[in-house]
């Protein structure tokens, strides 16, 4: 999957995938700068997960995400 950010903060940009027990499943660090990643998403099952995206342990993005496959 594609993850697309426009971030005003700069740092140390970590973007973390939780299940619905709240346990993280996956936690990738990002590059402020680019404004795009690639996620790979094929160890996650399909269903419904939260993410976040932390700049310096400032959580400053939190939504959900749906997985189909």
């Amino acid at each position: 999957m594609t993850l697309e950010y426009n971030l005003t903060e700069t740092g140390i940009t970590i973007f973390n995938i939780y299940d619905v027990s709240g346990r993280i499943v996956k936690e990738q660090i990002l590059n402020a700068e680019n404004k795009k990643e690639t996620i790979s998403a094929e160890s996650l099952n399909a269903g419904l997960y939260y993410y976040t995206i932390s700049v310096n342990g400032n959580r400053v993005v939190a939504s959900k995400l749906v997985i189909i496959k």
